[in-house]
Parts: C-alpha cells; sequence; structure tokens
C-alpha cells in the first residue's frame, strides 16, 4: 500500500483507462482498506487494475477521467 520509492510503480494512461466497476470491499479486503472505501474495477489496455480508494475520492477520480481534452474516448462506470 505504501512506498518510500521517490518513482511510481505504475502510471495510469487517461486515453486508455477505463473504470469497468465500483463495488464495496468484501471478504478479507474489507480489513485492508479504509472504512468507508470503494473498490474501483478499472482496465487499462489489457491489464486490470482494482484501486481502493474513498467515495469522495472516486467522484474527483472520475471528474479526472471525463475530463480528458476533446476527442479522447474516455468510459467512467
Amino acid at each position: 500500500m505504501f512506498d518510500v520509492s521517490p518513482r511510481p510503480r505504475r502510471v495510469l494512461q487517461r486515453p486508455t483507462l477505463m473504470v469497468q466497476q465500483r463495488r464495496l470491499p468484501s471478504g478479507p479486503e474489507a480489513f485492508a482498506v479504509m472504512p468507508g472505501s470503494v473498490i474501483l474495477r478499472c482496465r487499462d489496455d489489457a491489464r486490470v487494475i482494482e484501486l481502493a480508494m474513498s467515495d469522495q475520492s472516486s467522484t474527483g477520480f472520475a471528474s479526472w477521467l471525463e475530463a480528458a481534452p476533446p476527442g479522447q474516448n474516455v468510459s467512467v462506470a
């Protein structure tokens, strides 16, 4: 979850990123994330990525995706 590296391990490319599903944490993952978190299942080209964030942060993330420059296809679930 946390790292001291000055560089990110992954970079999300807005043109290829698509949110497929939004859900509440279930099972053991409910104990691994902060209370009130939601899980966003995203596809970035062929990779599937699950991001846990607060409900407010997911709204901001969706806004970031939707704010793509004209002509870019964006998909927000």
